[in-house]
């Protein structure tokens, strides 16, 4: 699936796999993004430059940790789970709705 959005075989995601998942269908796939950058460059008409420092990478162990963990090591509140607001729709019957649809048919020829 990450190949078929561009990412390369060294890239890694989270280890779990639907938030592996949920990076890869929110990303925007790495070539269209230079795509893009290189347009927005060429646009503004600027020169990149490389940063004279390097960033340092976060601890690896990070990358492991579910919801619940992160938020205890981070010392923040976890996210609620689950739903907090119902929809208030309710589970129609199969005989309820061709009733609906035959009264449709009859009402509007």
């Amino acid at each position: 699936m990450a190949r078929l959005h561009g990412f390369p075989d060294w890239f890694r995601f989270n280890v779990t796999k639907w938030h592996g998942a949920r990076q890869i269908g929110n990303a925007v796939p790495p070539p269209l993004a230079r795509a893009v950058a290189a347009e927005v460059i060429a646009a503004l008409g600027i020169t990149p430059s490389r940063p004279v420092a390097a960033v340092p990478l976060g601890d690896p162990a990070l990358l492991g940790m579910d919801v619940s963990t992160a938020a205890a090591h981070f010392g923040i509140a976890p996210p609620k789970t689950g739903r907090d607001r119902k929809s208030g729709a309710k589970k129609r019957k199969q005989a309820d709705i061709e009733a609906e649809m035959i009264a449709l048919r009859v009402a509007h020829g």
